[in-house]
């Protein structure tokens, strides 16, 4: 006789809680409604400001249109009042180049592949700087804890000055080229200054004597290791003239395994064309070629798992003629560019008429900060061999 109450109980529970699921359903469904409702409407009233709060941004004036159209009147000469909103330079009558040129020409000087991308550069207010070089490092000792202390070797510095020197390309061209406003004057201008300033830096920093230019790496003086003090370089030495004795690699890699494991990241060989032109024609033991192609990337090589940097102003190798057309190391620990002053542009139309010359100048210096980061092969026999 319970049974039939207890069923009634538990029937009613279940439409109970049926009712409530479809009225919170109900409910939810109206919330999520009025709530996308009450966004929308927010949404679409103004945002006050009441001062605490950082203004909406408006957007930036677009001044390098203005610099752009200022500074092509003035290249153009259409108007000598363009030149009172640019930066006036140290020598009479010329001016500092736009920022935003300044940008463009630099990073095509430090384009990859460039002796710039590879060495360590900075900026300076002065005409020279003073680096502290480390010769020696400071010695250390083990010693027992109650054990007397003797004096160790002190370290060994030396001061180094780099200075600069003016460094300028004269492009010119013809009034009429210049009014012409279908020619794109800035970038014309900024490629043949980038293309001949970037070879004669390379130049100075590889092969310059330090008078009115850079110090350049192959102006110091080579010698074997044994011999070899501070403020030379250790070379490598082939054995034969311009070439590899019987095609051999011997000395490609003791020149590879005498560079110190502390310079080996981001070392890099360097050379000319005509140099990794003869490299190829050698050949390890298995008769496979030694340098390699890297993937995806045609004109990059790698030769003994190090890039390959070719430059036109590296000493070409010509078999029967001594040289040295091979550098191995770490750039960066080895040589420091200094940079002056911003770029600088004097307008000339008289000089050489009827051609108008822009005069581009700026002060650059560089010099040998490390003599252990830097190997160099020479392609020679050693005077012994010579004299024999």
């Amino acid at each position: 006789m319970t049974t039939q109450p207890i069923h009634h109980t538990y029937q009613n529970l279940q439409e109970t809680l049926t009712s409530l699921k479809s009225t919170f359903e109900d409910f939810k469904t109206t919330y999520h409604q009025r709530l996308e409702q009450l966004e929308d409407e927010k949404k679409s009233l103004p945002k006050p400001f009441d001062g605490a709060s950082t203004p909406p941004a408006l957007p930036a004036p677009d001044n390098t249109k203005l610099e752009s159209k200022t500074f092509q009147a003035f290249l153009r000469g259409h108007s000598s009042l363009s030149t009172k909103s640019l930066q006036a330079g140290e020598a009479p009558g010329s001016f500092t180049l736009p920022t935003y040129l300044q940008s463009r020409l630099q990073s095509d000087l430090e384009a990859s592949g460039s002796f710039r991308s590879l060495a360590r550069s900075m900026s300076i207010s002065s005409s020279f700087v003073d680096l502290i070089v480390d010769v020696k490092l400071p010695d250390a000792r083990w010693v027992e804890e109650a054990a007397d202390r003797a004096e160790t070797d002190t370290s060994a510095f030396i001061r180094t000055r780099i200075m600069t020197h003016e460094l300028y390309a004269k492009p010119s061209a013809t009034q009429k080229l210049l009014e012409d406003a279908h020619i794109d004057i800035e970038s014309w201008l900024i490629e043949k200054v980038a293309r001949t300033m970037r070879r004669m830096e390379t130049k100075s920093f590889l092969s310059g004597n330090g008078n009115h230019e850079p110090k350049g790496i192959l102006s110091y003086h080579t010698s074997l290791e044994s011999e070899r003090e501070w403020g030379t370089f250790q070379e490598v030495q082939t054995g034969l003239d311009g070439g590899f004795v019987d095609n051999r690699s011997d000395s490609l890699l003791e020149l590879l395994h005498s560079l110190p494991t502390q310079y080996l990241n981001d070392a890099v060989w360097l050379m000319a064309p005509s140099t990794l032109a003869r490299i190829r024609f050698l050949h390890n033991i298995e008769g496979r070629s030694l340098y390699e192609h890297v993937h995806d990337a045609p004109f990059r090589m790698k030769l003994f798992g190090y890039p390959v940097i070719l430059m036109d102003e590296m000493p070409s190798l010509q078999l029967g003629a001594a040289s040295k057309s091979i550098i191995f190391g770490n750039f960066k620990e080895a040589y420091q560019i200094i940079d002056r002053q911003n770029f600088q542009i004097l307008r000339d139309p008289y000089s050489h008429k009827p051609y108008v010359e822009f005069y581009i100048h700026k002060r650059v210096g560089g010099d040998v900060v490390n003599f252990d980061a830097l190997k160099i092969l020479n392609f020679s026999r050693h005077p012994e061999e010579i004299g024999a």
